[in-house]
């Protein structure tokens, strides 16, 4: 309870702190509202704590959170249970459709679910006009790798029972990014395209990018190597299912890939977005103006996530021939 008290007062510090700077020196970055400043504040010493105060507090917070997430009121789910694991489905009908977005949320391996990401998932669906699947796949560091890995095949044995492969995209954000990767090299039949935000592609998280934009992303390499650690648990990074770069990307399907100019990730990105493209993979690669990791989906109203949640929605309809 005392750590969350002092969590309480150091928002409502960062707010007055926030107004004050912006006052005297303007805004961070150019383009960022005091909103999104904010939110990039809260979620840097959130992470940050995870580290000092441990997993367990920042679980319970995520969890607690999550209490206050709700489908809208024209959004139908129902769980469907795996193996080891779990998904939800969400759509617009109470009739499933035959095609989807098979979904993997971020959270570095260690944290998340699709509690925390309801909301984005609601908006996810209206904007596609498509059901979506979310897996809430085994963490580390109870589940190291290739646990989530597992799960990810899973759930796409799952929905290929009962959908065409052609008529599936899969979808993740930062290591769930990663997660589709590693199931398009481990999937005999691939999806129709797949579509990954800010993609934790490089766990060892190097690159210019991690020092150059430390004060403006939400999290930094200390927090990175952290979950990596968690996650691997000594087991080597030099693993195309761990590592998405070190594979042979050139039977992969169409992707849409999008990223922060100011997120830590931003280099290693860059590098798989052109070696997947030296291959021969058709890439849409988009990077957005001063926005920090996974922006898309904690700040929703700002123009660049708007823009960036309209290419996703285009892109998919497009694939799917809407």
């Amino acid at each position: 309870m005392t750590k969350f008290l002092i969590y309480t007062f150091e928002l409502f510090f960062h707010v007055i702190d926030s107004i004050i700077k912006r006052v005297l020196r303007g805004a961070k970055r150019p383009t960022w509202w005091l909103t999104t400043e904010l939110s990039r504040k809260t979620m840097r010493r959130t992470l940050d704590h995870s580290l000092g105060w441990g997993m367990h507090w920042y679980r319970n917070l995520q969890r607690i959170s999550a209490k206050a997430f709700r489908n809208d009121a024209d959004i139908f789910s129902s769980e469907i249970s795996l193996h080891h694991c779990s998904m939800e489905w969400f759509g617009q009908s109470i009739k499933k459709q035959d095609k989807a977005i098979l979904y993997f949320h971020g959270g570095g391996y260690v944290y998340g679910s699709t509690d925390t990401y309801r909301s984005f998932l609601n908006r996810l669906v209206k904007q596609t006009g498509t059901d979506v699947y979310s897996v809430n796949y085994r963490l580390a560091p109870e589940n190291p790798f290739p646990a989530a890995v597992e799960d990810a095949k899973a759930a796409y044995q799952y929905l290929l029972k009962k959908i065409s492969n052609e008529n599936i995209i899969l979808m993740g954000d930062s290591a769930g990014g990663a997660l589709c990767t590693a199931l398009m090299f481990e999937a005999s039949q691939l999806p129709k395209a797949a579509v990954l935000i800010s993609p934790w592609v490089e766990p060892l998280a190097e690159g210019d990018s991690i020092d150059t934009n430390d004060e403006y992303d939400i999290g930094g390499q200390p927090f990175l190597l952290d979950c990596a650690n968690k996650y691997l648990q000594g087991q080597s990074e030099v693993n195309p299912l761990i590592t998405p770069k070190l594979g042979d990307l050139s039977g992969f399907p169409p992707m849409l890939i999008q990223v922060g100019q100011c997120e830590v990730l931003l280099t290693q990105v860059q590098e798989f977005a052109a070696k997947a493209k030296g291959e021969g993979v058709d890439i849409t690669y988009t990077e957005y103006e001063d926005m920090f990791h996974t922006f898309m989906v904690s700040n929703p109203n700002i123009p660049q996530s708007i823009a960036a949640m309209k290419e996703v929605g285009t892109y998919i309809q497009d694939k799917f021939e809407v």
